[in-house]
């Protein structure tokens, strides 16, 4: 499950694309090369998942049995 509706906006695909390349070039410049909003970034970073390879819903992550 993602929280985000795949009619809307991008891709999970294209999210970590982002995320990878902000990894090695820095958020500023990735979400410029992306033309995305440097908030979105910071928001897809703290919502991804890396031990599940996926992006966690954040009542998912906030859950204390989770």
């Amino acid at each position: 499950m993602t929280p985000f509706h795949p009619d809307y906006g991008l891709g999970d695909e294209h999210r970590l694309a982002a995320l990878r390349c902000a990894e090695t070039i820095g958020l500023r410049r990735a979400a410029a090369v992306f033309n995305v909003h440097l908030s979105s970034l910071y928001r897809w970073r703290k919502s991804y998942d890396p031990e599940l390879l996926r992006f966690a819903a954040r009542h998912e992550q906030l859950r204390p049995d989770a």
